[in-house]
């Protein structure tokens, strides 16, 4: 199953985004692996969900708002997923596992 398929064109922006999020915590902060990945996951929701909102042309509906909040979650979630198996690819490739 090839879930590449799932990330919108836009969100694919917020990918490189969560790595350098994800090496400036990792260098700079002493914060436990673990609890990186959940930063990781909370800011690609969030910028997630500042585009499908600033994007939208919906009237603001609950229902339109519903929408856009799925889709914010979801795509952020997605995006934050290959950052996160990304970095972890690397980190293998460089080992020599």
């Amino acid at each position: 199953m090839d879930f590449m398929e799932y990330i919108e064109p836009w969100a694919f922006v917020i990918i490189p985004v969560l790595n350098v999020f994800g090496v400036g915590f990792k260098k700079t902060l002493k914060i436990a692996d673990s609890l990186i990945i959940w930063l990781l996951i909370a800011i690609g929701v969030f910028l997630s969900m500042l585009w499908v909102l600033g994007a939208s042309t919906a009237d603001g509906g609950i229902d339109n708002l519903l929408l856009a909040a799925f889709a914010g979650i979801t795509q952020g979630v997605l995006s934050a997923g290959v950052a996160i198996t990304i970095s972890q690819a690397v980190k293998q490739i460089k080992k020599g596992d």
